[in-house]
């Protein structure tokens, strides 16, 4: 699908827009090649375009396993759901 940076990318030249980037059909790897080669300019601080593959839990990159536990917690702490084995 379509990739989008929500963020303004600051450079020594000014403001710029990034993507979006149309990565249907492409493996995650592809695409992140297209944004990463599409995108040579560093920000102001030197940083350049990344990439990061979030693999849902339970996905075949990242299955269920007994020794993690997930705790959703409340703004003030609390846990508020059963914790669950992921």
């Amino acid at each position: 699908g379509m990739v989008y940076y929500p963020y303004k990318w600051t450079t020594i030249n000014g403001d710029m827009t990034k993507g979006p980037w149309n990565c249907f059909e492409n493996t995650p790897s592809d695409c992140c090649s297209q944004i990463t080669l599409g995108s040579p300019n560093a920000d102001v601080y030197g940083n350049l375009i990344e990439c990061f593959f979030y693999h849902p839990l339970g996905s075949d990159e990242n299955p269920k396993r007994d020794d993690r536990v997930i705790i959703n917690n409340s703004t003030d702490g609390r846990v508020w759901e059963i914790p669950e084995v992921a």
